[in-house]
């Protein structure tokens, strides 16, 4: 009976964590120069009087938006924002990473929090944001934070940081940072700013949870077996590995940093379906995976 209930359960796991489902279906695209977010910000009160006109003075630091705007809007297309709607000093518009163009973008203030607040989403795989830092030679961080089960606690869940925009990589006028939240369940995120320097977000995309998908960036063939309670690693490379597993709520249940090819589970992890996370220098890997 035992095997029996095995083989079920990994006919139930195949069934509804195909391995392809998910694997690059996005909850959020949301590019802040967008027509939609542009019409959306016009019926706010927030476009500058000489929007589209291309003369617009020394207003450039915040065109197209009004000067010297900061605050809270509620409900901005499921956001909930706390900044400076700011044209980032942008005299002429500029291509962003993915091809599109930026005109504007969300400024989020240093040294007093400000926000922007995602609408909730039934569950969250990657989250990458798009900035630039206000400020040429000085680092700028900000926080991707978790709103708690009392609906009024945030948790940090990573800090990212991005240089001086002076050292961003020739050609390139914004910086991509990226998180797994590997959250099964509901959640709700913001990313959240209090520290030094103004950084502009020009982009936000939030993947779908793909609990059952292999996403895979080794530059070569870089793969992972469960058997028991061992991990085998089956790599072209040497490398210091952090290794994480993940269960289906998004919480860590158990990490190691190891350059060992078979890593050994501790006794105290139980039966089901986790998230087997492996970087290291040449990429990394998320696996779905059935621990029995």
């Amino acid at each position: 009976m035992k095997h029996l209930n095995y083989f079920l359960f990994i006919a139930i796991f195949s069934f509804v964590f195909n391995p392809l489902t998910n694997a690059q279906e996005l909850w959020l695209d949301e590019d802040f120069s967008s027509e939609e977010w542009t019409y959306t910000l016009e019926e706010a009160g927030l476009m500058h009087p000489l929007a589209g006109v291309t003369e617009i003075g020394t207003d450039l630091w915040t065109y197209p938006f009004k000067s010297g705007i900061y605050g809270d809007i509620e409900g901005v297309q499921g956001f909930y924002l706390n900044g400076h709607w700011s044209g980032n000093w942008i005299a002429e518009p500029q291509i962003g990473l993915d091809g599109r163009t930026i005109t504007h973008s969300i400024r989020l203030r240093g040294n007093s929090p400000s926000f922007i607040q995602l609408p909730t989403l039934a569950n969250a795989g990657k989250i990458a944001v798009y900035v630039r830092n206000s400020n040429t030679n000085t680092n700028t961080s900000f926080d991707i934070e978790k709103l708690g089960d009392d609906n009024t606690t945030w948790t940090s869940l990573t800090t990212l940081t991005t240089p001086g925009s002076n050292n961003y990589p020739e050609g390139e006028f914004e910086h991509k940072l990226e998180f797994e939240v590997n959250s099964s369940t509901p959640i709700s995120l913001r990313i959240h700013k209090n520290t030094a320097r103004f950084m502009n977000v020009f982009k936000v995309t939030v993947e779908k949870f793909a609990a059952s998908g292999i996403k895979n960036n080794f530059s070569t063939r870089t793969s992972i077996r469960i058997q028991g309670k061992t991990i085998h690693i089956q790599s072209e490379q040497e490398a210091n590995s952090n290794i994480q597993l993940i269960d289906l709520s998004g919480r860590q249940v158990w990490n190691t940093h190891t350059a060992e090819k078979q890593v050994q589970l501790p006794a105290s992890i139980q039966q089901g379906l986790y998230i087997v996370r492996m970087e290291n220098q040449h990429g990394s890997l998320n696996q779905s995976v059935v621990i029995y």
